[in-house]
């Protein structure tokens, strides 16, 4: 029996406090392997948990508890191990609240979407890509940012250990789906993006830069007339027939 819970799922459960993260996710581990065993294993298997995990923090470890926290498990998965339902849905919706209060960030990622026509799964790909790259995402800041405030204890990796598969809490494609583009709402979306003020800088910033490279492509369209000019004007006169 493979354990409940995603990966999404235990960078959330992290940020419950170190030792009651501890005790869920070892109880995770102890049911999934004794559930993993046969009916007839089962006892020599709770054996061996016991004597395996004896000393690291559970308390009222013994044969019955294991049965009843696999029942437990079962049926609720990590969730059966946290006591409280609102402790729960704190866990499981502080990311997605996160998301929905953030207007900045919410902007930003219809803004992809209408770049890529509505198609949300190339808008979440050019999401990812930019987080990896080290760009300023509206809202949050840069990868670095957002691995310090998932991990505060941690050390900052050197490269963004967010992919498609793993991405920053609260930012699964499931959950950004919520908030695509739909048909019909493309003229509506462009106006709130272009109300936001760094929407605008970033528009004007790309503006600049296509003025630029115009300048750049129209030099060397100049430069490649003059030359064509001096050699035309400096070839040798043709020679006649002797």
């Amino acid at each position: 029996m493979k354990m409940f819970v995603t990966p999404e799922e235990f960078r959330i459960l992290r940020k419950m406090k170190e030792e009651k993260f501890e005790e869920v996710y070892l109880w995770c581990s102890i049911c999934s392997e004794f559930l993993a065993a046969t009916p007839k294993e089962r006892k020599k298997v709770a054996a061996s948990l016991i004597q395996r995990y004896s000393g690291k923090g559970l308390r009222g470890m013994s044969l019955k508890s294991i049965y009843r926290k696999a029942n437990i498990y079962r049926q609720k998965g990590w969730k059966g191990f946290v006591r409280k339902e609102k402790d729960i849905l704190s866990l499981l919706f502080s990311a997605q609240e996160n998301i929905s209060t953030n207007d900045e960030f919410l902007k930003y990622w219809k803004m992809l979407c209408v770049e890529h026509k509505g198609v949300a799964t190339h808008a979440f790909k050019s999401l990812i890509e930019s987080l990896v790259k080290g760009d300023q995402i509206p809202g949050y800041g840069t990868w670095r940012d957002i691995y310090l405030d998932e991990h505060p204890s941690c050390v900052i990796p050197e490269t963004c250990p967010y992919t498609s598969a793993k991405p920053p809490i609260g930012w699964s494609y499931a959950n950004l789906s919520r908030y695509k583009v739909k048909d019909g709402q493309v003229h509506v979306s462009l106006q709130e993006i272009f109300d936001t003020d760094y929407i605008r800088e970033y528009l004007y910033a790309e503006i600049d830069s296509l003025y630029l490279q115009l300048e750049e492509i129209r030099a060397r369209i100049r430069k490649m007339n003059e030359l064509s000019f001096l050699e035309d004007n400096h070839s040798p006169p043709p020679t006649g027939e002797a």
